[in-house]
């Protein structure tokens, strides 16, 4: 999806359905901020007073155990919003979200949504089918971590992130290095031991490479159908 502007909110996917007279009165309201990477945007259990759209950059989810273990639930890239669902129920943030590259985002305050959607109903409608969408593959992904080996989710993890984050090389699809194995193992919900010898294993199978820091991967129709084998019973 292509990185949104101020005058090109229609490639935000709930701002799709709206007509142009709509989409300048989002635009009136939202304020563009820069932010930094290894920057948190908001912590887990803050008040929700705002929802954001990615322009670019890279940003993660996740949420902390008591025992200060660390859970990824998804990454967002540009033309994706994050921080609907508190916003719309006015509960606290359920999961932190930190920036891991720099990023700039359009940020839509709760008070100014508010008053847009009682006018304009219909964009009410298009959070609420964004924030559905989000909570579905948010519990298949719980499912398949549930009933999948360590290498799936591993490789299902480095797929994820070369789709929504990778760069087109000669050599293949790069991964940024601001995502390592400590990210890999948040989000297949293991260590970062097991994801560097899954790493070797995968690197000796031709499936991934590691280039100056970058992962790597040479051919993504390759680790897809990689990834269906692992998960045959």
């Amino acid at each position: 999806m292509s990185a949104p502007t101020t005058s090109g909110l229609a490639s935000v996917r709930i701002f799709q359905h709206l007509g142009p007279d709509d989409l300048k009165k989002i635009d009136k309201i939202a304020k563009r901020k820069k932010v930094a990477a290894g920057t948190v945007v908001f912590f887990e259990g803050n008040r929700a007073d705002a929802f954001f759209i990615v322009v670019s950059g890279s940003l993660k989810v996740f949420q902390t155990a008591k025992n200060g273990r660390v859970k990824v639930l998804s990454t967002i890239g540009p033309g994706e919003t994050f921080g609907e669902l508190a916003m719309l129920d006015g509960q606290p943030r359920s999961a932190s979200v930190e920036t891991v590259a720099e990023s700039e985002m359009l940020v839509i305050a709760r008070d100014d949504f508010k008053n847009l959607a009682t006018a304009t109903p219909g964009i009410l409608w298009g959070v609420l089918e964004g924030v559905c969408a989000r909570l579905r593959a948010q519990n298949d992904s719980e499912l398949e971590a549930a009933f999948q080996g360590t290498q799936y989710r591993v490789a299902k993890a480095i797929l994820k992130l070369a789709d929504k984050h990778g760069k087109k090389a000669d050599a293949g699809v790069r991964v940024p290095p601001t995502f390592g194995a400590r990210d890999l193992a948040e989000m297949a919900a293991t260590t970062a031991d097991r994801v560097e010898r899954i790493l070797e294993k995968l690197e000796d199978d031709g499936l991934v490479r590691v280039d100056d820091g970058d992962l790597v991967v040479p051919d993504l129709s390759s680790l897809r159908r990689a990834l269906d084998y692992m998960g045959s019973p």
